[in-house]
């Protein structure tokens, strides 16, 4: 079970990491819920820009100015950051 330690820090367990797609150098953010600490990645600029550029494609998928295309090609030109 992980622990404060002395200088305030605490260990995340290996298997959580995995679990949760945390990488060493994942930045986080914490808040508190009543008497529990939450702890999330730092949503990014990064992650900003992908979720303008995929809401942009929805909208212009739904006005029917798409083009078909693999989803391979999809996400790769979603993701071209």
């Amino acid at each position: 079970m992980p622990r404060i330690n002395k200088n305030g820090s605490v260990s995340i367990p290996k298997a959580l990491e995995k679990s949760l797609n945390w990488e060493p150098g994942t930045e986080l953010t914490f808040h508190v819920e009543g008497n529990r600490l939450i702890t999330e990645p730092k949503i990014t600029q990064k992650d900003i820009e992908f979720a303008r550029r995929t809401e942009a494609a929805y909208r212009e998928a739904e006005k029917g100015k798409y083009v078909e295309t693999s989803t391979y090609d999809f996400l790769k030109k979603v993701r071209r950051a």
